[in-house]
């Protein structure tokens, strides 16, 4: 979001990412998996979903694509569609927002299944939902990859990986077990941005000293610095597509990579 003076408000969220494929997919000549969709809905809302397919799914790109575009899609509907002078959305708590989000994924991809002779795992993908609504900020989580928050300029986990009993090992949506594997969080206030990433820049983003998972100080603090200097979300983007290619994210996995920020509460200098 910029506008005519390159400057931009205060307090709306703006929204940019990027995605790259990693080189070890290059090299094998497979599609990048990962999928990204956000938009800024109105004023005080705006929606992320972010979605990586499972290396052995055979058609997890397609998967993952159709995850965020219908998770986003009806997120963006409820937002806009009215009944009288209500907006649809603000009659359903941001939970119950978030639950219908991955149902509505989950069935658009049985649907495209079907309708091309596929099982549902040959489309198994993770997703991520992220809702910004008036100052708060809700989120849906199944499979790896995560959320972190700036709060008063310090990053907090928001949403982790999650637990695997084995090494690359994660729960899709098109798992029978996706729902208790949900991981929902609820009108957290004070954020001043939010970052979601998938698990090819984890290992770059994240520590796990003691086995809990914590965001890494040397990236994240540059990281917030760099958003508050932002002044053409363009750019922002190219920027942070730049940073996705580099070594110091390729050293850590040669992965698929995404990476989509929120950013919430800025103040012009």
């Amino acid at each position: 979001m910029k506008n005519e003076n390159n400057m931009l408000p205060e307090n709306i969220p703006s929204v940019f990412g990027a995605r790259v494929t990693g080189p070890s997919h290059i090299k094998k000549g497979i599609p990048c998996q990962d999928a990204m969709a956000f938009e800024a809905i109105r004023e005080s809302t705006a929606v992320i979903a972010v979605s990586d397919g499972l290396g052995s799914a055979k058609f997890s790109e397609i998967g993952s694509e159709i995850a965020v575009r219908s998770a986003g899609k009806m997120i963006t509907d409820l937002f806009r569609e009215k009944i009288g002078d209500t907006i649809l959305a603000d009659i359903t708590k941001n939970r119950e927002i978030i639950e219908n989000s991955f149902l509505h994924a989950r069935e658009s991809i049985r649907r495209y299944a079907e309708e091309n002779g596929l099982k549902t795992g040959e489309l198994a993908c993770t997703l991520m939902v992220v809702l910004i609504d008036r100052n708060y900020v809700s989120c849906g989580h199944v499979g790896d990859g995560a959320i972190v928050g700036i709060r008063e300029g310090e990053p907090i986990i928001i949403s982790d990986p999650g637990y695997s009993e084995y090494i690359n090992e994660t729960t899709p949506i098109t798992s029978e077990r996706w729902k208790g594997d949900l991981r929902i969080k609820e009108n957290i206030q004070g954020i001043d941005s939010v970052s979601v990433f998938t698990d090819g820049c984890q290992r770059a983003v994240l520590t796990k000293p003691g086995g809990k998972y914590q965001p890494h100080i040397p990236f994240f603090n540059p990281f917030n610095r760099y958003i508050s200097s932002i002044t053409d979300f363009d750019e922002a983007s190219d920027d942070l597509k730049n940073l996705l290619l580099s070594g110091m994210m390729t050293e850590n996995s040669e992965d698929d990579k995404t990476f989509v920020v929120g950013v919430i509460n800025r103040k012009n200098d």
